[in-house]
């Protein structure tokens, strides 16, 4: 092999190697996305769940009413409950909205460093034959 096919396999070689550290970054970064994307997936399961509780305990007469007890019942219906379905179904859909399309971005990330590396794979194999048509 000369000396220009031995420069361009070492070029290639260390393409190859920075492209596969980014890919396993890349990866390492889905997991974590997608790990977060659980989470979040769960914790929006525990606010529908629970959300009954903002309506806790109802007000007999038995245990507290008029105007303050009027009072407070509206609080807690328009106020506290409003709140907590926006966190639960708004805020929540949207983080969880803004996560996926992040998980979407790193897949084509991934794709494309995979592409990339396969490509220049192919350059290799096409180099070493080259040199070993060239003794």
């Amino acid at each position: 092999m000369d000396a220009g096919t031995l420069s361009s396999i070492a070029s290639v070689q260390g393409s190859i190697s920075s492209l596969s550290l980014q890919l396993g970054a890349k990866r390492e970064e889905m997991e974590r996305l997608n790990q977060a994307s659980s989470e979040l997936l769960d914790c929006q399961g525990d606010f529908h769940a629970k959300k009954p509780l903002c309506l806790k305990p109802e007000l007999t007469v038995t245990t507290w009413y008029g105007e303050l007890a009027d009072n407070f019942d509206t609080l807690r219906e328009d106020e506290l409950y409003g709140s907590y379905v926006e966190i639960s179904d708004e805020q929540l859909d949207e983080a969880i909205s803004k996560l996926e399309a992040k998980i979407q971005e790193v897949k084509q990330e991934i794709q494309s460093l995979e592409a990339s590396i396969a490509a220049q794979r192919a350059m290799l194999a096409s180099l070493y034959a080259q040199g070993k048509g060239a003794k």
